[in-house]
């Protein structure tokens, strides 16, 4: 496995540089949007910066280790499955602890199913995706990296569109 592994890593380098590199660029972006909305945050709206804001900085930041660490040269399946695992495992631990953060946030204002589908459903299924690779990996199986891979994209997609929407909150409450 050794030799076929390294050599699969290889053929994976371009993808985790490229979405590594969007991370980054967007955890820029959402600092700057963030910076924006800055004089918008009161008291009765700080728990809903944790609630929306942090968990798409997290999810940026996975992105950018897990394509880190697919860079390194030399990884052993052990060690790459054990470090995939724990991003996955960590980030669903993340969804799970914005669960009921976003019910309180509904009890307060109206339901809206977006929010749990950009919040907590699509992320829940990529670190399900992304603990599953690690799973896989540490158990030996053949090296099958496409299920990460869509993991990565849907976090950067789930990621964008948050970023998006609070770009848009923020412009609507600056103008009033």
């Amino acid at each position: 496995m050794g030799d076929t592994f390294a050599q699969t890593l290889h053929d994976w380098q371009n993808f985790y540089m490229l979405t590594g590199t969007a991370a980054a660029t967007l955890i820029g972006l959402l600092f700057v949007a963030a910076s924006l909305g800055a004089g918008l945050i009161a008291d009765h709206t700080r728990d809903n910066i944790r609630t929306f804001v942090t968990p798409t900085l997290l999810h940026f930041g996975a992105v950018l280790i897990l394509a880190c660490i697919f860079t390194v040269p030399g990884q052993s399946p052990d060690v790459l499955g054990a470090l995939v695992a724990a991003i996955g495992v960590a980030g669903l631990a993340q969804v799970l602890k914005t669960v009921p953060q976003m019910w309180q946030y509904h009890q307060r204002d109206d339901f809206d199913r977006a929010h749990w589908l950009w919040h907590n459903v699509l992320p829940g299924v990529a670190y399900l995706l992304i603990s599953g690779t690690g799973g896989a990996l540490l158990l030996g199986a053949r090296p099958l990296l496409s299920p990460l891979a869509l993991g990565v994209g849907l976090l950067l997609v789930v990621g964008i569109h948050n970023t998006w929407t609070l770009t848009l909150w923020i412009v609507q409450h600056r103008t009033r």
